[in-house]
């Protein structure tokens, strides 16, 4: 028996439903959800492709590229700041004086 290799595109895949639901998901749980299904495509390619006696190099480097991508776009995403407690403290971090300071520097300017 075999199971299909899902899209990691695919919504239903990855556990969003059809409809306006998807647009309720938080930017982190969606690119965990694409992680994840994009893993698990992977792990099927490799399963795949070893019980057929395929090298798994040769047939899952497209999985694999799309894993590394996905970990790559959840690395580089950060949430924005949500609580008063966390403005809180980047207000008092970036005091005027501060900011000053690191725009004299020339190693911060673009």
């Amino acid at each position: 028996m075999t199971t299909p290799q899902r899209s990691p595109n695919d919504l239903n895949a990855i556990g969003i439903e059809e409809g306006n639901n998807w647009r309720s998901t938080t930017p982190t749980v969606s690119l965990r959800k694409l992680l994840v299904a994009a893993q698990e495509n992977h792990r099927v390619c490799v399963t795949k492709a070893l019980n057929d006696g395929i090298d798994p190099v040769e047939k899952c480097s497209l999985t694999w590229y799309d894993v590394h991508n996905r970990w790559m776009q959840f690395a580089a995403y950060r949430a924005p700041f949500e609580t008063a407690e966390e403005k809180k403290n980047f207000a008092e971090y970036w005091s005027p004086a501060r900011v000053e300071k690191y725009e004299r520097n020339p190693i911060n300017v673009v």
